[in-house]
């Protein structure tokens, strides 16, 4: 970051607000303008093994068969089921969150 950016992130946290939200939501704009790059990060931390299909789909707004399609036009292999124990604890906490 610049030091412009760095003082006005650090005298919004001492006017009282959380850095971390004031980053997410910064964060969130850029994305919202910006839906290819949006796509491509989907596609990029599916690849990495970071986000599963549905937090992928979740991340470039996009429906479930639309991710999928999305990754083959990409070349990304489907993955089947969760690819580590932390992927499946990660997958439980999502459904537990919609229920």
């Amino acid at each position: 970051m610049l030091n412009y950016e760095t003082d006005i992130l650090e005298a919004t946290a001492r006017l009282g607000y959380n850095k971390k939200e004031i980053l997410h939501t910064a964060i969130k704009m850029f994305l919202d303008v910006n839906k290819d790059l949006k796509e491509k990060i989907a596609v990029e931390l599916y690849k990495e093994g970071k986000a599963s299909l549905g937090k992928a789909s979740e991340i470039a707004d996009l429906s479930y068969e639309e991710m999928k399609e999305l990754l083959i036009k990409n070349n990304v292999e489907i993955r089947r089921g969760p690819a580590s124990l932390k992927e499946l604890k990660t997958r439980a906490e999502e459904l537990i969150e919609v229920l």
